[in-house]
């Protein structure tokens, strides 16, 4: 990610954080690191999948727990993160393999994420993503 010139460094600060946070939720879910997820995912989370189905923290964290989804690889690209306070908005693209009720899903999406500053770390509190139309790369 550029830095831009005027940036203050506790905002670039943020950023990086935002984004190893999200690096490491992405780790969590292709390993079902069900208290990885708990801590990254915020109690009021609102998980928006591409489909338009919505889930809260415990409906989105128990799908993953029975194995009714499970992801193989995900690759974020082409992210920017704007810092409001305590509070990061991250936008890009991403592209997930994964498996739903036992068939393969490739997915390319554009994505919005929100995240909160607690006092141990961010939580992502909210997701929203749009398939692209194109098919993810196996």
């Amino acid at each position: 990610m550029a830095w831009k010139s005027d940036m203050k460094d506790e905002t670039k600060s943020k950023i990086t954080s935002v984004l190893n946070a999200d690096d490491q939720r992405h780790a969590a879910m292709i390993g079902g690191d069900m208290a990885g997820l708990d801590r990254l995912l915020g109690g009021d989370l609102v998980y928006i999948h591409g489909s338009a189905r919505q889930d809260d923290k415990q409906q989105y964290l128990a799908s993953i727990a029975s194995g009714a989804v499970k992801y193989l690889d995900i690759k974020r690209t082409a992210a920017a993160v704007q810092v409001y306070g305590d509070t990061a908005v991250v936008h890009g693209h991403i592209a997930i393999q994964g498996m739903s009720s036992g068939e393969k899903r490739l997915i390319d999406s554009l994505f919005q994420s929100v995240w909160v500053l607690a006092s141990f770390g961010w939580q992502m509190v909210g997701w929203a993503s749009i398939p692209t139309g194109k098919k993810a790369q196996a």
